[in-house]
């Protein structure tokens, strides 16, 4: 009578290499997608933080500019990058970019901030040029772009001033 051994089943050496492959290739096809899907939350993230810093200091700016005293009062400067008026509380505001950074007075504002650009019109809607006589100006348009990493924001506001002839 013959004794059969029974084998334990089990994987071979084929077998194991075709997992391997096989597993290999599924990494080497998901990985860009991975990566596609990193880089795009990575843009969003970039996007979100770029979008809430405009949106809070063109508000504040536009509040303020809203709410200044009069082009005619002393300390008035309109230029091209930079505004400087009397606010209603009495104290003079001044908006302008240094290094960067939207400044609020000596303040930081925003920062990622590339350009910053005021736009001085008159009654009949004519872009003022440099330099502008103060008693002009009936409104201002404000625009800001913002940087990060490769994501670039510009977002513009117009400004009626409330206390303005």
């Amino acid at each position: 009578m013959k004794h059969f051994i029974k084998y334990i089943a089990g994987f071979s050496l084929v077998e194991f290499v075709i997992v391997i492959v096989l597993l290999g290739l599924l990494a080497a096809s998901s990985g860009p997608l991975l990566f596609h899907a990193f880089q795009g939350a990575v843009t969003r993230m970039q996007i979100t933080e770029l979008d809430g810093q405009a949106r809070y200091a063109l508000a504040r700016m536009t509040k303020e500019l809203r709410t200044m005293r009069s082009n005619n009062s002393p300390g008035f400067s309109a230029g091209a990058n930079a505004i400087t008026f009397s606010s209603v509380t009495g104290g003079n505001i001044t908006y302008s970019l240094s290094g960067g950074s939207l400044m609020r007075n000596s303040q930081p504002l925003a920062k990622n901030v590339t350009a910053l650009n005021f736009t001085y019109y008159d009654l009949d809607g004519t872009a003022l040029t440099l330099p502008v006589d103060p008693s002009d100006i009936r409104y201002i348009k404000a625009a800001l772009t913002l940087a990060k990493g490769n994501n670039t924001l510009s977002v513009s506001t117009t400004v009626f001033p409330r206390n303005y002839s």
